[in-house]
């Protein structure tokens, strides 16, 4: 069952689209800094492959949960503020909102262009569906009838026939299913029991295709396809290879439809950048490796170090044209988290990649910490010894415990001692034959947690 609930996930870039044919429509967002916005990014999808292409984004305060395609080619929107809103297929330009009473669930237009929203209602201990029929000219709705013990979710339509995810029973007896609907009068039976992974997610019915199904992804790490059966057969088919959690709607793309843009052409490809040690002291360098990059004629190939997962190219910090980073202060601080990707685009006049390249590709992302070299210091109350005879040396420490020194005195060079603390203390003896005089306490090495200092 979808969540109404305002959950951030981070959707980036474009896939290159190859020979793909798209044939599923649907949403994703991308948050944007300091603003109670989210970009609304609407793509192209071919369910056979994965393979993506973003049409145009659209800013709005709210997530969608679901959406269809009416009759006349514009997109209908449900969000989950309980708004419906229509936005321009060629432009995303918003023309209409109403907002729509209770908590909706689905949004679906039929192949007649009736356009059904799902509702749920909870009251006490009954919880029922129920279908309004909705006219996106005026937003009246008509109350065609509710179903009580059931919980649906994202409907579509597949060979005739209304369908509807969702659940029967209430708790702790509840089945995930697959549900036929009648509309006038509404009725509700269930076709077959419907596991994981897809309960929850949107669904898209492509005529003489399928039936495509996403999962949620809470790891981000790109939504999975999958193709359902009306037997309730569920098989895996591909997956998206972005930062993609979910897919906040999905619909089958009508065929007037505008085709992809140009863009979803590009064959830039960065590859993916490893690297391995991604703990450094300030004394080391960050030494990345590419893999998988193809470049056109014409782009150039950069590495960028951010502060933000969220606004990635917003918070770039270095860019190098080599894949290696050294711990620059300022702008770097010991002890912070960094993000380091590779970039590709078309390069510029005075070199360097063109960030507003339509097809500029951004590789995976490695996060990476740079730690202190740790120090010493020697501090003595009495710093007078006799010949024969020993002193306390307190030693002061900065860095990560545990500490392992070595240091020399004149008693012997290379001697070792180790502390579990910020501080502690070193017992130096003078030799009963030493001559009068200073002597040095010098320490030669330092190591703590994270790093060597010689």
């Amino acid at each position: 069952m979808k969540k109404l609930l305002l959950i951030f996930f981070l959707g980036l870039g474009l896939q290159n689209w190859g020979t793909a044919q798209p044939s599923v429509y649907f949403i994703d967002i991308q948050p944007i800094s300091g603003s109670i916005n989210n970009n609304l990014i609407f793509y192209y999808l071919d369910p056979a492959t994965c393979e993506i292409c973003s049409n145009f984004a659209v800013q709005s305060p709210n997530l969608p949960i679901s959406m269809d395609f009416l009759a006349d080619g514009n997109i209908i929107v449900l969000s989950s503020s309980g708004d419906i809103e229509i936005y321009s297929p060629t432009t995303g330009d918003l023309l209409n909102a109403f907002d729509v009473d209770g908590v909706t669930t689905s949004v679906t237009v039929a192949p007649d262009g009736t356009v059904y929203l799902i509702k749920i209602n909870f009251d006490n201990s009954i919880t029922e569906s129920c279908l309004y029929e909705f006219d996106p000219a005026t937003g009246n709705e008509v109350l065609l009838g509710c179903a009580q013990n059931y919980i649906l979710t994202d409907a579509f339509f597949w060979e005739g026939t209304y369908y509807a995810l969702g659940y029967t029973g209430l708790p702790p007896n509840q089945g995930d299913g697959l549900f036929a609907l009648t509309t006038n009068p509404f009725g509700v039976s269930l076709v077959a029991n419907i596991p994981s992974p897809i309960c929850g997610g949107s669904m898209a019915a492509v005529p003489g295709v399928g039936i495509f199904g996403t999962s949620i992804d809470p790891n981000c790490e790109g939504d999975e396809i999958f193709e359902l059966g009306i037997n309730g057969n569920i098989s895996f088919e591909c997956e998206i290879d972005e930062n993609i959690c979910f897919c906040y709607g999905a619909a089958a793309i009508p065929a007037n439809f505008p085709p992809p843009p140009s863009s979803c052409a590009c064959t830039t490809e960065v590859g993916e950048i490893s690297s391995p040690v991604t703990t450094l002291c300030t004394d080391n360098t960050l030494d990345l490796v590419s893999t998988g990059t193809n470049l056109d004629t014409n782009d150039a190939l950069e590495y960028i170090l951010f502060s933000d997962l969220t606004d990635t190219l917003g918070s770039v910090l270095l860019t190098s044209s080599t894949p290696f980073f050294s711990f620059t202060e300022p702008p770097l601080q010991t002890g912070v988290t960094y993000y380091v990707a590779a970039i590709a685009g078309d390069e510029l006049p005075g070199g360097g990649v063109d960030l507003t390249d339509i097809c500029l590709d951004i590789s995976n992302v490695l996060s990476i910490i740079w730690q202190p070299l740790p120090t010493v210091n020697f501090t003595i109350v009495n710093p007078d010894v006799c010949q024969g005879e020993c002193t306390e040396v307190d030693v002061i420490l900065t860095g990560t415990p545990p500490f392992s020194l070595v240091y020399d005195t004149p008693a012997g060079s290379g001697q070792n001692a180790s502390f579990t603390g910020l501080a502690g203390s070193l017992t130096v003896c003078v030799e009963e034959n030493a001559p009068p005089g200073s002597f040095n306490l010098q320490a030669i090495g330092l190591t703590d947690a994270n790093c060597v200092c010689e």
